[in-house]
């Protein structure tokens, strides 16, 4: 009988550290182990109905475990985009801003693999100029409310333990241009991003 009960006593001893995992389920967060930060920005160049456009802007984020982060961003472009726009010289204004999500392969290597998706929304203005000779040059600007996803890949550097840079290839793919004579995929555009990072990447 006591024998028994010993062999009962030690195998509950056994089991136990086994009840005590089910009791603390594995969790996707509970698997992050360090947290980090950072802040940066970034020169995308691109073409845009056959105009050589650059588009400036900055983002940032957290970072967990070096490898995953989330955050947000926002760009615009910085030079003039001219297109016809039913035969008329119309400027494009464009810029979008939203969530910037994206993933850094083998972290610690001098050079590494980065990628990311871009998810904004902005607004396009078109500026068209006509000419009528009792009114001298009469504006007729209109705007559209647009959404982005932006894919990209690319190669990150370490340049210090806190200055990244990233260089990425990019397509652009918008929804949201309905107004007549606008081609709808007018946005749609491969580019390259020029990005610089400052934080804490250990």
């Amino acid at each position: 009988m006591i024998r028994r009960l010993l062999l009962f006593t030690l195998f509950l001893g056994c089991l136990s550290p086994l009840l005590a995992q089910d009791e603390e389920p594995k969790t996707l967060l509970g698997t992050v182990t360090k947290v980090s930060g950072f802040g940066g920005f970034n020169i995308e160049f691109g073409n845009i109905d056959g105009n050589f456009t650059v588009l400036s802007g900055g983002g940032g984020g957290i970072l967990l475990n070096r490898s995953i982060f989330l955050g947000g961003y926002g760009t615009g472009a910085s030079n003039d985009i001219k297109i016809d726009l039913n035969g008329i010289d119309t400027r494009l204004d464009f810029g979008h801003g939203g969530f910037w999500l994206g993933y850094d392969a083998f972290p610690s290597k001098l050079v590494h693999l980065t990628t990311a998706v871009k998810l904004g929304w902005g607004n396009a203005r078109f500026r068209p100029e006509a000419s009528f000779p009792s009114m001298g040059t009469f504006d007729t600007s209109f705007s559209e409310s647009i959404f982005v996803i932006q894919p990209q890949l690319g190669a990150e550097l370490n340049i210090t333990r806190f200055f990244k840079i990233a260089l990425t290839g990019n397509y652009r793919f918008v929804q949201g241009l309905n107004t007549d004579g606008v081609d709808e995929d007018l946005l749609n555009s491969f580019s390259t991003e020029l990005a610089f990072k400052f934080g804490w990447f250990d």
